[in-house]
């Protein structure tokens, strides 16, 4: 039964059921495309629903009708033309339609109550004060709002009507009230109008829609609205909670297609942000009071495809491709808090974190300007952007500086910490109060001293702060030369005028680091007189630029700093025409000067160098170079400087030459002649290697030419001399040596004039050794030797002593009180002139000048010819006699002859090796004897003789004494070293020449001139120095008209008498 029973039941409802939905069914066909169905029966009912007794307004309803609201709400009742008046009837609002439900229970209790307000079309204004609160019906959420004196406009009343209903909503249940059991409450359709007093501005919301619910935790509810004006349109929607008890909304919204801009818009101290180009969408969660005050609020945004243009800040605007932030705003502590900020810029990537403290109030904590503090991570940016986006009120020196020189690059791992301080309206500037953060860069181009070649494919680390921005160049090239290191640093940027540092560590070919530097703009290579086209070897060089940052930079303040090494150089032609090569050498330079050292070769010398070069104008000195080594006469020759035979072996040098900017240079010369050979022919002077030498010498030059030598000073062996030497027209004239010794000579006064080819030698006194000239006659030479000589013309020089010592002809031999004055032109002897004081106090003359007619005039005498003849080192066995010789030279007769004669009277022959051999030899040993003792007395004796050239041709020689008579005649060769000489030797000449005085007989038995009744014939020839000696001792026993069948006819061969006045002409 009990199974039947239910089963009709459900049979019932189910029926039932089905024709509740028919019925649903048609009345929603019927509402939907019919319209609403009035229901004017309902008006007193739903008037009684609004109203509660009590109230300071009061609901009128024009009509009730039964409207489809869709399949979620099916049925709605509404009242339309709902009217709001005071208690007195007067109108105060209107809403267009507003729907409800009524609450069950309350029917139950016999109470027409709403548990659900709808408002449909309302147009409503929420306002903003000054102090960025809002106000929602003249603050009606937080109490009942205070009578108006003057009616207000419509959209405030109706705001009123919605402050009232969320009121009723945050009230308790209250099973007495009507309103009472009000649960829900909603908008649709509606707008609103923002009035912000605290940006300025009015704002339109549309399509608002509010739903409020009441539950056991509190309110929820939701929203969503449209703002043209935020967006295209901005669309705003989220959740909202407020719990039991609380006084405080929870809202989560989000956001889409909403403008960055209008942040700007709505916060004045974010009105940087007016020109950002770029549409966001996002969510945020916030609270607010229900009187209207803004919390914390949290945000999260993303934004695609914009830009962010900022002019008070950036040449250029921002292009955003994606751009996403994160982060907190605080009202009540005006602060703005970005966690992250991640933006692509198509590229380059950045991340910024940070915080702004007072830009919604205008004030930071500080009491200061609004602040903000960021951090900024990126990379990829490419240089060529950085001039739109580096502020121009920022470093603005440096950034004038960098902009044009920096051409290129790409910027990565950028980490910058910043606080900026923002000045009131924000378009009069940003102050820096804190900048720091690195960064790397690479594919540099920088100009670092235009228009000079730049530094390209730049590698570097960079940091930077408020006061300077520092750079470590890690790689690059300028042309060749290669850049391992390098620095770029930047001071001053928190003052007015900042300054530039550039380094770096280069690697180059000689010939491109001296083009580098002989560039226009430095112009060094030139200066130091150096071609880079002539150049070889490697360099390794740091060089530093210093330099303020202006944007019409001149020479003149730009500091350069360059050290270099330079290995292997070789430079052409460097100076005095002469090459560098092998050099390896250290180089400092400044724009004040240079500075070079080290060892190389010049001109095939080698050695060390030391260079100094000013380049300003007040300098001492232009150049000065020091150069010390050792150098031999081999390297010398092969540097074009022949010192043989003057000059052998290793000479050390220590030379330092100076150069002034008019044209003025001095070259001073310090050398160790310690490990050299000297040798001077024509003063018969040397030195071996290994005897201690020194020498000095200052040289005088204009323009690279000798002007003068100031002093000169040798110390080598025994050769002392000291001095200076005159020049002329750049050669010199005149060497003045006030001291000059060497050997066992001792001169002062010395001065050697040089006159064309003329060697002009005077000598104000001292001491002369002439021993070398006199004993080294040298050897014997040939017939192809003589022939070349006597054509071949020698330097002339003239010789001028008018007060010399003494004259040292050999050891014991020599002249005092000696003048003299000598002169031989290229060919021959022009001028002999001696006078002197023989040892034993005679004097000696002898004179050899031009005189007229074409001749040269010989005349030598001597009141003691033995002495004359020893202390001249001629022959030592004659003792006393005078002595007189005089001859004549014909200018113009071919090879010169001198025929002269000899006369000498009074003299004794003694003791004398050849003499002894030559008695010998004649088997005169008794005459030996008498040779040994006295000598040999003589009356006199005279010659006849020609000089041709070294050949002495001896025509007639006479000589008798007592013992021994004499005659000779025959060639004595002193360049060929021969002698061949013969004659008669008559022994116990008086007793002969009685014999010879017989009349008749006497001729014939004598024979001749100078010979005896007995007497021997003889030949001397061979060499000079140990000729052989002949004697035909048949030729002594014959009668003298029988001694020619003994020898060859002599023949008298008269010389021409000599003349007895002066002429003209020369001998060689």
């Amino acid at each position: 039964m009990i199974l039947r029973a239910s089963k009709i039941a459900l049979e019932i409802f189910g029926t039932l059921l089905a024709g509740l939905v028919l019925l649903t069914g048609f009345v929603a066909w019927r509402l939907a495309y019919e319209g609403p169905i009035h229901l004017r029966f309902l008006k007193p009912y739903v008037e009684q629903a609004l109203n509660r007794p009590g109230a300071e307004f009061k609901f009128v309803v024009q009509d009730t009708v039964l409207a489809w609201a869709g399949w979620e709400r099916t049925l709605d009742i509404r009242a339309v033309g709902v009217r709001i008046t005071d208690a007195d009837g007067n109108d105060l609002a209107s809403v267009p339609e507003l729907g409800f439900g009524l609450s069950g229970t309350a029917m139950f209790r016999g109470l027409v109550a709403p548990s659900r307000i709808e408002l449909f079309r309302p147009e409503l204004v929420l306002a903003r004060n000054e102090a960025g609160d809002f106000e929602f019906g003249g603050k009606l959420l937080a109490a009942p709002a205070a009578p108006q004196e003057a009616p207000a406009p419509e959209k405030h009343r109706q705001s009123d009507l919605m402050a009232a209903i969320v009121r009723e909503l945050l009230a308790a249940p209250d099973p007495d009230k009507r309103t009472g059991y009000l649960t829900e409450a909603a908008i649709y359709d509606g707008s609103v109008s923002i009035d912000d007093r605290h940006a300025g501005n009015t704002w339109h919301a549309e399509k608002v829609e509010i739903h409020l619910a009441r539950g056991d935790r509190g309110l929820a509810g939701s929203f969503k609205l449209d703002v043209p004006q935020f967006g295209d349109p901005a669309q705003l929607s989220g959740d909202l909670f407020l719990p039991s008890g609380g006084d405080r909304f929870e809202i989560k919204a989000r956001l889409k297609r909403f403008a960055a801009s209008a942040i700007g818009l709505v916060e004045t101290g974010l009105a940087i942000l007016a020109n950002a180009n770029v549409y966001l969408e996002g969510e945020a969660r916030t609270s607010i009071t229900l009187d209207g005050q803004l919390s914390l609020t949290e945000f999260s945004f993303l934004g695609r495809d914009g830009e962010v243009a900022l002019p008070e800040l950036m040449k250029a605007p921002l292009p955003i491709k994606e751009l996403i932030a994160k982060g907190k705003v605080d009202p009540d502590l005006d602060l703005i808090s970005l966690d992250t900020l991640s933006v692509d810029l198509g590229g380059p990537l950045f991340e910024l974190s940070g915080q702004g403290d007072g830009f919604l109030n205008g004030k930071a904590t500080d009491d200061g300007p609004p602040l903000l503090s960021a951090v900024l991570k990126g990379g990829g940016l490419d240089w060529q952007q950085v001039d739109g986006w580096w502020p121009e009120s920022v470093a603005k020196d440096a950034r004038e500086w960098l902009i044009p020189n920096v051409t290129g690059g790409v910027l990565k791992d950028l980490i910058a910490e910043t606080r900026l301080r923002f000045a009131p309206g924000v378009k009069t500037g940003v102050t820096v109060e804190k900048l720091e953060g690195t960064f790397k860069a690479e594919q540099l181009t920088v100009h670092y001293l235009s228009p000079m070649p730049p530094i390209e494919n730049g590698i570097a680390s960079a940091s930077f702060n408020a006061q300077q921005f520092a750079a470590k160049i890690e790689g690059g090239n300028v042309g060749n030369i290669a850049i391992s290191s390098g620095d770029l640093l930047i001071t001053g940027l928190d003052q007015e005028d900042q300054f530039i540092k550039v380094g770096g560590d280069l690697a180059a070919p000689m010939r491109d680091a001296l083009e580098l530097l002989d560039h226009p703009r430095l112009g060094y290579a030139s200066k130091l007189g150096l071609s880079p086209a002539s150049s070889t070897g490697d360099v390794k060089t740091h060089l530093d630029f210093d330099f303020p940052a202006a944007k019409n930079l001149s020479f003149k303040k730009v500091k350069i700093g360059v050290t270099a090494e330079m290995i292997n150089v070789g430079l052409q032609k460097v100076m005095f025409d002469r090459d560098v090569a092998d050099g390896n050498l250290a180089l400092v330079l400044s724009q004040n000067g240079m500075r070079i050292s080290g060892p190389l070769t010049f001109g095939g010398v080698p050695m060390d160098l030391q260079w100094l070069e000013n380049f300003t104008d007040d300098a001492k000195f232009k150049r000065q170079i020091r150069a010390v080594g050792t150098v031999d006469a081999e390297q010398m020759a092969a540097a074009g400087y022949e010192t043989r035979p003057f000059l052998d072996g290793k000479s050390g040098a220590d030379l330092t030459y100076i150069s002034f900017a008019d044209g003025r240079a001095r070259l001073d010369a310090d050398l160790d002649l310690s490990d050299a050979t000297l040798a001077f022919e024509f003063a018969k002077w040397s030195k071996a290697a290994g005897q201690p030498g020194r020498g000095k010498i200052a040289l005088e030059l204009r323009d690279d030419h000798i002007v003068k030598v100031p002093s000169f000073q040798v110390a080598a062996g025994d050769l002392k001399a000291a001095g200076r030497i005159e020049f002329e027209g750049g050669k010199p004239v005149r060497a003045v040596l006030p001291a000059l010794s060497f050997g066992r000579n001792a001169l002062k006064d010395v001065s050697v004039g040089f006159k064309g080819d003329l060697v002009d030698v005077a000598i104000g006194g001292g001491d002369v050794d002439v021993e070398p000239w006199m004993s080294d006659d040298g050897p014997p030479k040939d017939d192809a030797t003589l022939a070349r000589e006597e054509n071949e013309p020698q330097r002339p020089f003239r010789l001028v002593a008018p007060s010399l010592n003494s004259v040292r002809i050999a050891e014991d031999r020599s002249l005092s009180k000696v003048k003299v004055e000598l002169y031989h032109d290229p060919m021959w002897w022009d001028v002999i002139d001696l006078a002197a004081t023989l040892p034993g106090g005679a004097p000696l003359t002898l004179t050899y000048r031009p005189a007229d007619g074409g001749i040269h005039v010989l005349n030598a005498e001597t009141s003691d010819g033995g002495a004359a003849l020893r202390a001249l080192d001629i022959y030592d066995s004659i003792k006393g006699g005078d002595l007189k010789i005089t001859g004549k030279v014909k200018d113009d007769e071919p090879r010169r002859p001198l025929r002269g004669k000899l006369e000498a009277g009074h003299f004794r022959l003694l003791n004398t090796p050849f003499f002894v051999r030559f008695l010998s030899v004649a088997a005169l040993t008794g005459l030996v004897d008498v040779l040994s003792g006295e000598g040999f007395y003589f009356d006199g004796a005279t010659a006849r003789f020609t000089k041709t050239m070294g050949l002495i041709e001896v025509k007639k020689f006479r000589s008798a004494g007592p013992s021994i008579g004499l005659t000779s005649k025959g060639n004595i060769d002193l360049d060929r070293q021969k002698i061949d000489l013969e004659g008669v030797i008559v022994p116990a000449y008086a007793l002969n020449s009685i014999l010879g005085n017989i009349p008749l007989l006497g001729p014939l038995l004598q024979g001749g001139e100078g010979e005896g009744m007995f007497s021997a014939t003889y030949k001397i020839a061979g060499d000079l120095g140990e000729p052989k000696i002949e004697v035909n001792p048949w030729a002594a026993l014959a009668p003298g008209f029988l001694r020619g069948l003994f020898t060859e006819d002599i023949g008298e061969g008269d010389a021409e008498d000599a003349p007895t006045a002066p002429g003209a002409g020369s001998h060689k």
